[in-house]
């Protein structure tokens, strides 16, 4: 079985790794764990065997910053079997919806976020940007596919991306990576 497909689906287009580098090395992102299949299809020893393969690919090809941190492939887990293998090797797990999460978050295994879908504005992510910044929350907004123009409901056009970032930017909230926020949480919120 083959632990990467970095940069291998062409439609939507993936990331490549060079692609990956630039975003953790020159814009200061996280480059986290995540897999096309939900791990609720996999039995305990592939489990495990898949969760030690993301983490250490990660750890082995340069990207240690985001390699303690993961998205649940279509925020599937299973309590039972999916999160505690998670939790061994995992700091943080992000879900697929749910909205804002607290600070410091409920549950660091299941981090809610924000689904932005194509039809998501950037004036709705300002307003969940405003409303997260009013009850001391946190906005994780996920964003699927980055392109140019979305044939899929998950895709985002790149344009509205960057209003996206400057309706935040005009809320007066910077943008910050799990990995910084969940450090600067640990114990009390900031």
């Amino acid at each position: 079985m083959k632990l990467s497909t970095i940069g291998t689906r062409p439609d939507p287009p993936c990331l490549k790794r060079d692609d990956l580098r630039v975003l953790q090395d020159g814009d200061g992102r996280d480059v986290a764990a995540h897999h096309f299949t939900p791990l609720t299809e996999f039995g305990a020893h592939e489990l495990e065997w898949i969760a030690d393969g993301m983490r250490g690919y990660l750890l082995h090809d340069g990207f240690a910053r985001g390699a303690d941190h993961l998205a649940y492939p279509l925020g599937k887990r299973d309590p039972s079997l999916v999160v505690p293998v998670v939790s061994r090797r995992f700091q943080t797990a992000r879900l697929a919806s749910a909205g804002p999460e607290t600070l410091p978050p409920g549950d660091p295994h299941r981090l809610r976020s924000m689904n932005a879908l194509r039809s998501t504005t950037s004036e709705g992510i300002g307003r969940a940007v405003a409303r997260a910044r009013e009850h001391r929350g946190w906005l994780i907004p996920m964003f699927r596919y980055l392109v140019e123009r979305p044939s899929e409901d998950t895709g985002h056009a790149t344009e509205d991306f960057r209003r996206a970032l400057e309706a935040t930017d005009a809320e007066g909230v910077s943008v910050r990576t799990v990995s910084e926020v969940f450090d600067a949480c640990r114990g009390e919120a900031p």
